[in-house]
């Protein structure tokens, strides 16, 4: 049975429902909630980083250890490309590689940040 919960993110106060078959970020892509940008929605390259202050999930993929480890994730630190939840939620940013909340972001419009260079290759663009 599909179960929806309500996901609040502190740093905008805003909130959004996902539903326990989504991933957080896709729920608040959809919603256009949040100050997190996206990237690879796979794991991999850490744009989606934050605490979960509160509430339960399950980690559908495999996180990379390169943008969170053992510790982060015992912290609560996630990838929100990674989790689905299980109860309502609240979560907050952390800043990650240097990168720093625009006005765009701290406004909670949802902005798409790439850390490298954008290649089209096999990514659906």
């Amino acid at each position: 049975m599909l179960e929806k919960y309500r996901v609040t993110v502190i740093d905008t106060n805003a909130s959004f429902i996902c539903g326990s078959d989504e991933t957080v970020l896709s729920a608040m892509i959809r919603s256009r909630c949040g100050p997190v940008g996206h990237g690879c929605f796979g794991g991999g390259c850490g744009v989606c980083r934050m605490r979960v202050e509160s509430g339960g999930f399950r980690k559908i993929k495999r996180m990379s250890r390169a943008h969170v480890s053992e510790a982060d994730e015992e912290a609560g630190v996630v990838l929100l490309c990674c989790i689905q939840p299980l109860s309502d939620m609240t979560v907050s940013a952390i800043q990650t590689n240097n990168l720093k909340l625009g006005k765009e972001q701290e406004n909670g419009i949802l902005r798409n940040i790439k850390t490298g260079p954008r290649t089209t290759a096999g990514a659906g663009f």
